[in-house]
């Protein structure tokens, strides 16, 4: 990017969590949109998957990575499933969402340590 005079700066997520155990590693990668307009919230859901795209260098053997995206409103709720690459939670479903996806996270942990 600088050879276009942009910063590698400007792009980077609002959150990154790194969760590990053992050999494995987990990364959630979490972008937060303080607005209901569908515009902005599809603008923020195109930023998430670059930057998964853009962190698909660190994937190895045991590491995987997934993403939230985080609306004020404007997102349906839906149940998190485990094992997605993109959530979309909204500021009234959000904590539930996240720990939706951390208890996911942490039964993968769980299930590769009895294998």
């Amino acid at each position: 990017m600088l050879e276009y005079g942009l910063s590698e700066k400007l792009r980077r997520p609002d959150i990154i969590l790194e969760l590990t155990r053992g050999l494995e590693k987990k990364f959630i990668i979490i972008e937060v949109k303080r607005s209901q307009r569908r515009s902005y919230l599809v603008d923020g859901t195109y930023k998430l998957l670059g930057y998964l795209k853009d962190f698909s260098g660190v994937i190895k053997e045991h590491t995987s990575i997934s993403g939230v995206l985080v609306g004020w409103d404007g997102i349906l709720h839906h149940t998190c499933k485990d094992n997605e690459e993109v959530y979309l939670l909204n500021w009234h479903n959000y904590e539930e969402g996240i720990k939706q996806v951390l208890a996911g996270i942490m039964q993968q942990f769980e299930v590769k340590q009895e294998n």
